[in-house]
């Protein structure tokens, strides 16, 4: 199952959905391009050094330092888009705002 603790300025995954065998598991390729996808757009409004991002196969972790009005929205849709996907993987996503 994947784990997810998020915030507006952090989000912590981890694990594996285990819908289906590694490689082949749509749930996690669905979770893994939207941190990604959201952490590359966030690149574009905002310096590094305003936040720290570490991800490891099964780990990714996101603190954001500074948050501006762009970087708000950005978060806003990746928690809502996770949300979306643990409302229709309940088995395989928990997702835990704080």
């Amino acid at each position: 199952m994947i784990t997810i603790q998020a915030s507006r300025q952090n989000i912590t995954v981890k694990g594996h959905a285990d819908y289906s065998k590694y490689g082949t598991d749509i749930v996690c390729a669905g979770v893994s391009t939207l941190l990604i996808s959201h952490y590359n757009l966030m690149l574009r409004f905002m310096p590094e050094s305003n936040f720290t991002c570490t991800a490891l196969e099964g780990d990714f972790r996101l603190i954001i330092k500074k948050l501006t009005l762009e970087i708000e929205k950005i978060m806003d849709n990746l928690l809502a888009s996770l949300e979306e996907l643990a409302l229709d993987y309940p088995k395989n996503i928990k997702l835990e705002r704080n």
